[in-house]
């Protein structure tokens, strides 16, 4: 059985917290992890699950480079955005 030794654990980006405080959300909290006896990290993305017009739609938020600065990606829509799109997003939804 695979064992993990915790790396980072990942918090909520405070501005995406302030667009969502006035809609329903349930955030997940990230982890950076290693496999013990390798190298191999894994990364646990914060997950954003914001119920809109009777449907939910769930932000992923990884940490780093996730494809050139493109930290965000909404799995319904299948396309990734940078803070500053997926704030937009957001705040026309």
């Amino acid at each position: 059985m695979l064992k993990f030794t915790l790396l980072e654990n990942v918090e909520p980006n405070p501005d995406i917290l302030g667009i969502l405080k006035d809609r329903t959300t349930v955030v997940s909290k990230g982890k950076i992890q290693r496999i013990n006896k390798t190298n191999i990290k894994t990364v646990l993305p914060v997950i954003y699950q914001v119920v809109h017009n009777k449907q939910t739609i769930h932000i992923y938020e990884y940490k780093g480079n996730f494809k050139s600065d493109r930290n965000f990606y909404v799995l319904e829509l299948h396309k990734t955005y940078s803070l500053k799109e997926i704030k937009h997003f957001l705040k026309n939804l």
